[in-house]
This record gives structure tokens, sequence and C-alpha cells, in this order.
């Protein structure tokens, strides 16, 4: 698979240097879909959850703080979340005998709540904690047991009691590690492929949106990779999206300091303080995307293009006022 991806890889860069189209692609893989602009918004979920059985099965994902963010959410820095039907990521308790991050908490358990059970001692799902579970990899494909069997409604947690590693087995020979590191050259190349559209994506949104006034920069790149399993077609959706912004920015005075979080919110990272500068100005940019279906064997079998599209956003100054100071 690896030799398969960079051959592929090669020749994306050297058609999109002769301003050639992309390569075909691999052992009759069907050409990508476009995502249509209405479902632009689904292209990475928001806030998108669904009940779970007392088993499920799904990916364990490492590094899911800045998809978290994509939702609003924020959290420990080495949390692994669970993700299944295309839904959002789910934070996962597992129960603990000692150092506990979370006492006492009464978890809502059932498909369709309603139903309460006490959790002494829960930390979130993080690589140590899984790797005495049998789930030893920042990807993983895992059957999980849901609030001990009990199942859970939509929401952004659960409590995982037991874990099985299924990939890399009989049934599921697709090493997810291996995949994520080949998709990841396969998107550069893809991207790489189409920089002529992006290019003048991002030339269009400059112009609509400075509207004389000069690029100040700096130019950003900011890039989400989001994984489910897809239970009714048995597949992993590996999707990419790219942001590259640049703008025209001046600094004030601003922020306000906020008291700490508590429960719920206690992840959440501060504001910026008031005596620190904040940028406003104009920003335009460029978003792109791609998403890779990837079955059992790991072979990519389908593939959906996000196409360039142009943005612009103002940022305002902050309110007067530095807000309540917490310490």
């Amino acid at each position: 698979m690896r030799r398969h991806f960079l051959h592929l890889a090669g020749l994306s860069v050297l058609a999109a240097g002769l301003g050639l189209p992309a390569p075909a692609r691999p052992d009759a893989e069907p050409e990508p879909t476009t995502v249509k602009d209405s479902e632009r918004a689904k292209f990475i979920p928001q806030r998108r959850y669904a009940p779970l059985k007392g088993k499920a099965v799904g990916l364990m994902v490492s590094h899911v703080r800045d998809v978290m963010a994509h939702d609003g959410r924020g959290g420990p820095a080495d949390a692994v979340a669970f993700s299944t039907a295309d839904g959002s990521y789910r934070w996962v308790y597992v129960p603990v005998d000692d150092k506990a991050m979370i006492t006492n908490l009464q978890v809502e358990v059932g498909e369709k709540g309603g139903k309460k059970k006490a959790y002494p001692k829960l930390s979130i799902a993080n690589a140590g904690l899984l790797k005495g579970r049998g789930v030893a990899a920042d990807y993983s494909l895992v059957e999980t047991e849901v609030n001990d069997g009990l199942g859970s409604p939509a929401g952004e947690s659960f409590v995982g009691t037991k874990f099985t590693r299924l990939d890399g087995s009989e049934k599921y020979p697709l090493k997810l590690p291996d995949v994520v590191k080949e998709l990841k050259k396969r998107y550069q190349a893809d991207l790489k492929a189409r920089q002529k559209k992006v290019d003048a994506e991002m030339e269009g949104a400059k112009k609509k949106a400075l509207k004389g006034r000069k690029v100040t920069g700096p130019k950003e790149t900011a890039e989400l990779m989001y994984l489910t399993w897809l239970p009714d077609s048995q597949r992993v959706r590996v999707a990419f999206h790219t942001r590259l912004s640049d703008g025209s920015y001046q600094w004030v005075q601003g922020g306000a300091r906020l008291p700490p979080g508590k429960g719920a919110l206690a992840f959440r990272p501060p504001p910026p303080p008031p005596d620190r500068k904040v940028r406003v100005g104009v920003t335009f940019g460029v978003e792109v995307g791609m998403a890779y279906e990837v079955d059992k064997s790991g072979k990519v079998v389908a593939t959906k293009l996000l196409p360039p599209k142009g943005f612009s956003q103002e940022l305002q100054a902050p309110p007067a006022g530095g807000g309540p100071r917490g310490r």
C-alpha cells in the first residue's frame, strides 16, 4: 500500500507542475465526487451525535483538540475521543482506581436516556489509560462497551468500560495508523494537483475583500483531519480540510478576563487578557479539502472533493472594558 500511494503522490505533483489534470485513480478507483455548496458545512460534522447501543464499533482517535475546537469545545491535549457514523467526536471516560479527574459522576444511560448510573472515579481517556486496556495506537478501530453495556443517548460523552481493538485482525486487516500516515501524504499530493484553482480562488477573495486596502499578512494555514467509522458500509472515512488565509490587519488593545470555567467548561481556553493586543481588520482566503473512504483491507474505494472556495471575514474590535477579572 505504501509504494502504491507514494507512486500516486509523485504523479500528482508532476501533473500540478505541468498544469495537467490529476492522474487517474489507482486500480480503477472511481473519480472523486464533488461536495455541493449546500453540503459544505457538513463536510466535518459540528455537534452531531447519535445514540449508542451497549456495544459500539468506532474509532479511537488521538490529537483531537483542533477538531474539538471546530465544535466549540476544549479538552486535555492528550485526550482520545470516539467517532462513529460520521458523528462528532465524543469524549470517553474510563473508570480508574486512583488519580481520578472526575468523582461521583452521574452518567445518563440507555439509548433514550432518562436513567443514570453513578461512576465513583473516572478520567478522560488518553493513550496511557487505553494502553492498559489493549488499545495502544494513536488511531484504532475498536469495539467498546458503552456505560457497562447500558448504551448512551445522543451526547458529547460516555463511559467506555471495555475495549477490543479490531484493526489488524483477520476480520479487519487494515492497520489504521498506516492508513492515516499514507492518506496524509496522498492529500498533500491531491492538494498540489489543484494548486492553480486554489490560487485563482485566493486572488478572487483578495480583490473582493480588500477593495484597495494593502495586504499586511501574515499568510496562515490551518488544517483539520477528521476520522470516523461508517458502520453501514464498513469503511473508515478520513476527511482533510485546509483553510488558507491572509489579510489586512492592525493591532488594538482588547480582550477580557472571565472567571475560570466549572464542570463541563473546566477545560475551555482562556480569552485574551485586557493587556494583550488583538488583531482587527479583514481576513480573506480559501477553504478546500478531500475525504477518502477506506475498506476493511486498507484500500481507498471512494473519494470526495471539497472544491476550493473563497471567503472573507471582518475581525471587529473588542467591546470596551475588560470584564470581570478571574483568578
